[in-house]
């Protein structure tokens, strides 16, 4: 199958609609795709350019993907700028549309979350412009479980597994966590991106005399932290007490926000950097655990590459997100430091957020206690270090088979981009 290498049409389209492109993938190569070398990419180089006859006639044998990437906006952002401007602008362009053999992917890597509002667009965009063939693929390990929960038929969903251990690879993260000495705090936690599982979490610490380890929350207006957390507080809880508890979470928050612990640009919030405060590791690894609040939580699984940055600082870690999170890594093969909670299994599986919280700040309570305690901390200590070696391991030996894989042939692509041959199998 060759891959048409052209500027991203979705790109131009929001940005044709007033909105800021800047996080928008410019081009069909900013994708997993021009990881390998193994991919035929056309038509010409200026990307402009409409499919030539030649190509056409090669299509029919071989058909002629188009890789667009609706990365950088949330799924309602995208429904309703579609909706408000579909008749005005062009959003697939007539080389698209009036190729007979084209396969479209709308690819949103980056994202792991998914719901009607993508779902809908994708499937008003396929039958507004008359597409043949359209997937829909996001990093949502359970994208076709939850497909499967609405009525489209139009178009395919494929799991897109972006985040894998190649994604660290590109950080210099060389400082690694010592298990000989003993640490300060019992957790850190530190928050860039506003997200309100992020502000409940930070208020529950604080109401729960928590605040002494580490801690960071967003640096944003606090009101656009209240909108946000009020917004989901009231789609997602449905008992009064669950919601009063909400609020008073966030008024706890209040009372100290912002929480600072590093320096940061804009490469350190969006994970392309780390910290260059000088102090950063020492004070980071002067702690336990690492309490690692994932992008997202309820029930589209996915993690991303903040979850193997203690992996690979052999740090020992908790989590706060997606139902079934701890589950999926055991899968990979990845130890889960379940001796850290009192019943990993009813934790990883509780979709109400404020149980969820609630239950991860017991648990933090109870290590408290026992950290009190030198010789049961002691045996706490050496099962996490295991845990760490192995998970280190692990991240090593599956790196290598991710970059050996990748850039050999298409079989081996496909063996680390498996759901991707639905599309090859496409003719």
């Amino acid at each position: 199958m060759l891959i048409a290498d052209i500027n991203n049409p979705f790109r131009q389209f929001m940005q044709d609609c007033g909105l800021d492109v800047t996080h928008v993938p410019p081009t069909s190569r900013d994708s997993v795709f021009a990881m390998s070398g193994c991919f035929e990419w056309t038509p010409p180089a200026d990307r402009t350019s409409p499919v030539t006859i030649e190509f056409l006639k090669r299509s029919i044998m071989d058909p002629l993907l188009y890789v667009i990437s609706l990365d950088g906006f949330d799924s309602d952002v995208i429904f309703n700028t579609w909706q408000e401007y579909n008749s005005e602008h062009t959003l697939i362009p007539k080389y698209i549309t009036n190729n007979p053999y084209a396969v479209v992917l709308f690819e949103n890597g980056a994202e792991g979350h998914c719901d009607k509002h993508i779902f809908e667009f994708i499937h008003q965009v396929k039958q507004s412009y008359k597409l043949a063939t359209v997937f829909y693929g996001n990093s949502c390990v359970n994208i076709a479980d939850k497909f499967k929960t609405f009525n489209y038929d139009t178009f395919k969903v494929l799991y897109t597994r972006n985040y894998k251990e190649d994604i660290m690879l590109q950080l210099d993260i060389t400082a690694e966590f010592d298990f000989n000495t003993p640490k300060k705090h019992l957790f850190n936690c530190l928050n860039n991106a506003p997200k309100p599982h992020r502000a409940l979490l930070l208020g529950a610490f604080i109401k729960n005399s928590l605040q002494d380890n580490i801690l960071s929350s967003p640096d944003v207006p606090f009101e656009e932290v209240t909108h946000n957390t009020m917004d989901y507080i009231s789609k997602n809880l449905n008992s009064i007490a669950d919601i009063k508890k909400g609020v008073s979470y966030l008024e706890a928050l209040s009372q100290h926000y912002p929480i600072k612990f590093d320096d940061r640009d804009a490469d350190v919030v969006h994970m392309k950097a780390v910290s260059n405060s000088s102090s950063f590791y020492a004070n980071m690894f002067n702690c336990d655990i690492q309490l690692v609040t994932e992008s997202m939580v309820g029930d589209c699984l996915y993690i991303t590459e903040k979850v193997f940055k203690p992996v690979i600082q052999k740090q020992p870690f908790m989590l706060l997100g997606p139902t079934r999170m701890y589950q999926h890594l055991r899968q990979m093969g990845y130890k889960t430091y379940d001796h850290l909670f009192d019943d990993i299994q009813m934790y990883d599986t509780e979709t109400n957020v404020i149980h969820k919280i609630d239950m991860l700040v017991d648990n933090l309570e109870t290590l408290q206690m026992k950290k009190d305690n030198p010789s049961l901390w002691q045996d706490i200590v050496a099962q996490s270090k295991e845990c760490a070696e192995h998970n280190y391991t692990l991240f090593q030996t599956n790196s290598s088979y991710i970059l050996e894989n990748i850039k050999t042939d298409l079989d081996g692509w496909l063996k680390v981009y498996t759901d991707y041959e639905k599309i090859f199998k496409e003719r």
